[in-house]
Protein backbone atom coordinates (compact mmCIF):
# COMPACT_ATOMS: atom_id res chain seq x y z
CA UNK A 1 0.00 0.00 0.00
CA UNK A 2 2.83 2.33 1.13
CA UNK A 3 4.85 1.32 -2.27
CA UNK A 4 1.04 2.26 -4.22
CA UNK A 5 0.86 5.66 -2.47
CA UNK A 6 4.09 6.40 -3.19
CA UNK A 7 4.34 5.33 -6.74
CA UNK A 8 0.89 7.52 -7.42
CA UNK A 9 2.55 10.63 -5.72
CA UNK A 10 5.18 9.97 -8.31
CA UNK A 11 3.16 10.33 -11.05
CA UNK A 12 0.92 13.41 -10.13
CA UNK A 13 4.05 15.08 -9.77
CA UNK A 14 4.88 13.74 -13.53
CA UNK A 15 1.84 15.12 -15.19
CA UNK A 16 1.12 18.42 -12.80
CA UNK A 17 3.31 21.03 -13.16
CA UNK A 18 5.43 22.22 -9.75
CA UNK A 19 3.86 25.52 -10.29
CA UNK A 20 0.09 23.87 -10.45
CA UNK A 21 0.66 22.43 -7.19
CA UNK A 22 2.08 24.95 -5.56
CA UNK A 23 -1.42 27.16 -6.25
CA UNK A 24 -3.82 24.39 -5.12
CA UNK A 25 -1.90 24.76 -1.58
CA UNK A 26 -1.76 28.26 -1.34
CA UNK A 27 -5.31 28.01 -2.88
CA UNK A 28 -6.77 25.05 -0.14
CA UNK A 29 -4.54 26.99 2.83
CA UNK A 30 -6.56 30.65 2.02
CA UNK A 31 -9.70 28.54 1.87
CA UNK A 32 -8.94 26.97 5.43
CA UNK A 33 -7.91 30.32 6.91
CA UNK A 34 -11.15 31.66 5.79
CA UNK A 35 -12.85 29.78 8.06
CA UNK A 36 -10.80 31.22 11.08
CA UNK A 37 -12.71 34.16 12.81
CA UNK A 38 -10.17 37.32 13.46
CA UNK A 39 -7.66 36.69 16.62
CA UNK A 40 -7.08 39.62 18.14
CA UNK A 41 -2.83 40.21 18.02
CA UNK A 42 -0.52 42.32 20.17
CA UNK A 43 3.17 42.66 19.11
CA UNK A 44 4.80 44.70 22.37
CA UNK A 45 6.04 41.64 23.79
CA UNK A 46 8.34 40.93 20.59
CA UNK A 47 11.96 42.77 20.61
CA UNK A 48 12.34 45.52 17.81
CA UNK A 49 13.45 44.59 14.46
CA UNK A 50 16.48 47.01 15.01
CA UNK A 51 17.71 44.78 17.42
CA UNK A 52 18.49 42.23 15.28
CA UNK A 53 22.05 41.35 13.72
CA UNK A 54 21.36 38.92 11.19
CA UNK A 55 25.17 39.25 9.70
CA UNK A 56 26.03 39.61 13.02
CA UNK A 57 24.81 36.05 14.88
CA UNK A 58 25.55 33.85 11.73
CA UNK A 59 29.47 35.29 10.96
CA UNK A 60 30.27 35.82 14.61
CA UNK A 61 33.96 34.05 14.34
CA UNK A 62 34.14 33.07 17.88
CA UNK A 63 30.56 31.34 18.01
CA UNK A 64 31.66 29.65 14.46
CA UNK A 65 34.79 28.14 16.25
CA UNK A 66 32.89 26.52 19.63
CA UNK A 67 30.31 25.50 17.15
CA UNK A 68 32.91 23.42 15.25
CA UNK A 69 34.44 22.05 18.71
CA UNK A 70 30.82 21.45 19.99
CA UNK A 71 29.21 19.38 16.80
CA UNK A 72 31.34 16.19 17.21
CA UNK A 73 29.41 15.91 20.26
CA UNK A 74 25.91 16.68 18.96
CA UNK A 75 26.41 14.58 16.02
CA UNK A 76 27.07 11.71 18.28
CA UNK A 77 24.04 12.07 20.43
CA UNK A 78 22.13 12.00 17.22
CA UNK A 79 23.20 9.23 16.53
CA UNK A 80 21.32 7.43 19.03
CA UNK A 81 18.20 8.20 16.97
CA UNK A 82 17.21 5.78 14.54
CA UNK A 83 18.63 5.89 10.98
CA UNK A 84 15.25 7.14 9.52
CA UNK A 85 15.52 10.40 12.04
CA UNK A 86 19.38 11.10 10.77
CA UNK A 87 18.45 11.72 7.04
CA UNK A 88 17.38 14.80 5.79
CA UNK A 89 13.89 13.39 4.76
CA UNK A 90 13.12 12.85 8.57
CA UNK A 91 10.90 14.38 11.04
CA UNK A 92 13.68 16.72 12.36
CA UNK A 93 15.25 20.08 10.90
CA UNK A 94 17.94 19.42 8.70
CA UNK A 95 21.94 19.98 9.87
CA UNK A 96 22.13 23.52 8.79
CA UNK A 97 19.08 24.70 10.17
CA UNK A 98 20.36 22.92 13.68
CA UNK A 99 23.34 24.92 13.84
CA UNK A 100 21.48 28.09 12.94
CA UNK A 101 19.18 27.68 15.78
CA UNK A 102 22.12 27.53 17.91
CA UNK A 103 23.79 30.44 16.55
CA UNK A 104 20.62 32.12 17.65
CA UNK A 105 20.16 31.19 20.85
CA UNK A 106 23.70 31.77 21.64
CA UNK A 107 23.41 35.15 20.40
CA UNK A 108 19.88 35.70 21.97
CA UNK A 109 20.72 34.74 25.20
CA UNK A 110 17.05 33.82 26.09
CA UNK A 111 17.01 31.93 29.38
CA UNK A 112 13.39 30.29 29.03
CA UNK A 113 12.71 28.59 25.33
CA UNK A 114 9.44 26.95 24.50
CA UNK A 115 9.55 24.51 21.92
CA UNK A 116 6.74 23.77 19.81
CA UNK A 117 7.05 20.33 17.27
CA UNK A 118 9.25 18.07 19.45
CA UNK A 119 9.44 15.46 17.17
CA UNK A 120 12.83 13.46 17.46
CA UNK A 121 14.34 16.09 19.26
CA UNK A 122 17.19 17.13 17.41
CA UNK A 123 16.40 21.09 17.72
CA UNK A 124 15.55 20.57 21.07
CA UNK A 125 19.14 19.29 21.75
CA UNK A 126 20.83 22.30 19.63
CA UNK A 127 18.74 25.03 22.12
CA UNK A 128 20.01 22.94 24.90
CA UNK A 129 23.40 22.85 23.96
CA UNK A 130 23.18 26.86 23.40
CA UNK A 131 21.28 27.50 26.14
CA UNK A 132 24.18 25.67 28.07
CA UNK A 133 27.08 27.49 26.86
CA UNK A 134 25.27 30.83 27.45
CA UNK A 135 26.59 29.83 31.08
CA UNK A 136 22.89 30.53 32.66
CA UNK A 137 20.47 28.49 34.12
CA UNK A 138 18.78 28.06 30.91
CA UNK A 139 15.39 25.89 30.77
CA UNK A 140 13.10 24.76 27.98
CA UNK A 141 9.50 23.55 27.59
CA UNK A 142 9.26 21.30 24.51
CA UNK A 143 5.70 20.59 22.94
CA UNK A 144 4.76 17.62 20.67
CA UNK A 145 0.71 16.27 20.05
CA UNK A 146 2.38 13.23 20.60
CA UNK A 147 4.43 11.80 23.44
CA UNK A 148 7.90 11.33 22.17
CA UNK A 149 9.43 9.54 24.99
CA UNK A 150 7.12 6.59 24.39
CA UNK A 151 8.54 4.02 22.93
CA UNK A 152 5.74 1.65 21.79
CA UNK A 153 4.64 4.63 19.07
CA UNK A 154 7.32 6.97 17.84
CA UNK A 155 10.35 7.41 15.51
CA UNK A 156 12.64 4.80 17.05
CA UNK A 157 9.97 1.85 17.02
CA UNK A 158 10.77 -0.90 15.84
CA UNK A 159 14.90 0.29 15.76
CA UNK A 160 17.83 -2.57 17.63
CA UNK A 161 18.36 0.58 20.59
CA UNK A 162 15.52 2.11 22.26
CA UNK A 163 15.53 5.79 21.72
CA UNK A 164 13.47 8.86 22.88
CA UNK A 165 14.56 12.21 22.66
CA UNK A 166 14.85 12.59 26.65
CA UNK A 167 17.31 9.86 26.38
CA UNK A 168 18.96 11.69 24.46
CA UNK A 169 19.05 15.03 26.01
CA UNK A 170 20.06 12.89 29.43
CA UNK A 171 23.23 11.35 27.31
CA UNK A 172 24.16 15.04 26.39
CA UNK A 173 24.13 16.40 30.22
CA UNK A 174 20.77 18.28 29.51
CA UNK A 175 18.41 15.95 30.85
CA UNK A 176 17.34 18.76 33.76
CA UNK A 177 16.69 21.54 31.58
CA UNK A 178 14.29 19.97 29.62
CA UNK A 179 10.12 19.37 30.46
CA UNK A 180 8.38 17.61 27.73
CA UNK A 181 4.76 18.27 27.32
CA UNK A 182 2.32 16.09 24.97
CA UNK A 183 -0.31 18.40 24.25
CA UNK A 184 -1.86 19.96 21.28
CA UNK A 185 -0.18 23.59 20.86
CA UNK A 186 -2.99 25.56 21.12
CA UNK A 187 -4.31 24.24 24.27
CA UNK A 188 -1.02 24.60 25.59
CA UNK A 189 -0.71 28.17 24.67
CA UNK A 190 -4.42 29.00 25.62
CA UNK A 191 -3.87 27.66 29.22
CA UNK A 192 -0.16 28.50 29.57
CA UNK A 193 1.46 30.93 32.90
CA UNK A 194 4.72 31.10 32.14
CA UNK A 195 6.83 33.27 29.99
CA UNK A 196 9.33 32.61 27.32
CA UNK A 197 12.20 34.29 26.27
CA UNK A 198 12.26 32.56 22.92
CA UNK A 199 9.66 30.84 20.95
CA UNK A 200 10.43 28.61 17.89
CA UNK A 201 7.22 27.29 16.03
CA UNK A 202 7.49 23.95 14.49
CA UNK A 203 4.89 22.03 14.82
CA UNK A 204 1.46 22.28 12.52
CA UNK A 205 2.37 24.50 9.55
CA UNK A 206 -1.51 24.80 8.41
CA UNK A 207 -2.28 28.50 7.83
CA UNK A 208 -5.21 28.12 10.34
CA UNK A 209 -3.46 26.97 13.05
CA UNK A 210 -0.59 29.40 12.44
CA UNK A 211 -2.71 32.38 12.55
CA UNK A 212 -4.32 31.01 15.67
CA UNK A 213 -0.54 30.07 17.43
CA UNK A 214 1.27 33.36 16.71
CA UNK A 215 -0.78 35.57 18.64
CA UNK A 216 -1.05 33.50 22.01
CA UNK A 217 2.86 32.41 21.14
CA UNK A 218 3.39 36.52 21.38
CA UNK A 219 1.12 36.39 24.99
CA UNK A 220 3.38 33.60 26.40
CA UNK A 221 6.74 35.92 25.63
CA UNK A 222 8.14 37.60 28.13
CA UNK A 223 8.86 41.13 27.13
CA UNK A 224 11.76 41.71 23.92
CA UNK A 225 11.06 38.16 23.11
CA UNK A 226 11.61 36.35 19.61
CA UNK A 227 9.34 33.73 17.80
CA UNK A 228 11.06 31.63 14.89
CA UNK A 229 9.29 30.08 12.39
CA UNK A 230 10.15 27.18 10.42
CA UNK A 231 8.81 26.62 6.71
CA UNK A 232 8.34 30.17 6.04
CA UNK A 233 8.31 30.29 2.51
CA UNK A 234 8.42 34.51 2.42
CA UNK A 235 6.54 35.65 -0.90
CA UNK A 236 5.22 31.71 -1.49
CA UNK A 237 8.31 31.01 -3.70
CA UNK A 238 10.56 27.74 -4.11
CA UNK A 239 13.38 27.82 -1.92
CA UNK A 240 14.80 24.57 -3.75
CA UNK A 241 15.35 22.71 -6.68
CA UNK A 242 12.19 19.97 -5.26
CA UNK A 243 9.68 22.60 -6.46
CA UNK A 244 8.17 22.31 -2.60
CA UNK A 245 5.83 24.48 -1.00
CA UNK A 246 4.68 24.74 2.87
CA UNK A 247 1.94 27.79 2.23
CA UNK A 248 0.57 27.54 5.63
CA UNK A 249 3.58 29.94 8.36
CA UNK A 250 3.24 32.41 4.88
CA UNK A 251 -0.23 32.82 4.66
CA UNK A 252 -0.74 33.08 8.67
CA UNK A 253 1.43 35.60 8.73
CA UNK A 254 0.08 38.25 5.68
CA UNK A 255 -3.18 38.01 7.18
CA UNK A 256 -1.69 39.24 10.27
CA UNK A 257 -0.51 41.83 8.42
CA UNK A 258 -3.14 42.58 6.47
CA UNK A 259 -4.76 43.18 9.79
CA UNK A 260 -2.63 45.81 10.96
CA UNK A 261 -0.54 43.76 13.28
CA UNK A 262 2.66 45.52 13.87
CA UNK A 263 5.24 42.42 13.34
CA UNK A 264 8.06 42.14 10.76
CA UNK A 265 9.05 38.76 9.72
CA UNK A 266 12.80 38.64 9.24
CA UNK A 267 13.74 35.30 6.79
CA UNK A 268 17.23 33.96 7.44
CA UNK A 269 17.72 33.36 3.19
CA UNK A 270 20.89 31.93 2.50
CA UNK A 271 23.27 30.58 5.54
CA UNK A 272 27.01 30.63 5.58
CA UNK A 273 26.84 27.13 6.13
CA UNK A 274 24.91 24.04 3.84
CA UNK A 275 21.53 23.09 4.82
CA UNK A 276 19.83 20.95 2.83
CA UNK A 277 19.61 19.91 -1.60
CA UNK A 278 23.34 21.16 -2.01
CA UNK A 279 22.14 24.31 -1.25
CA UNK A 280 22.56 27.00 2.02
CA UNK A 281 18.82 27.97 1.75
CA UNK A 282 16.76 27.77 5.00
CA UNK A 283 12.98 28.20 5.55
CA UNK A 284 13.55 29.70 9.21
CA UNK A 285 12.72 32.99 9.78
CA UNK A 286 12.44 35.31 13.26
CA UNK A 287 9.41 36.96 13.97
CA UNK A 288 10.10 40.46 15.71
CA UNK A 289 8.23 43.78 16.21
CA UNK A 290 8.05 46.76 13.23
Amino acid sequence: MNNLKTNVKRAIKQVVPAGLRRNRKISAARKALGQIERQPCRSEPLLPSSAIDLHDILHNAEKISEWESLEPKLADLMNMAPSTAQSDGNRGVNPGDQRAIYHLIRALKPKSVLEVGTNVGFSTLHIAAALDANGADGRITTVDITDVNDPTDQPWKGCAQPYAPRDMLAAGGYGDMVTFVAQNSLDYLTDCKDKFDFIFLDGSHDADVVYQEVPKAIDALAGGGVILLHDFYAGLTFLWDNKKIIPGPCIAIERLLAEGVSLEVIPLGALPWPTKGASHMTSLALMVRQ
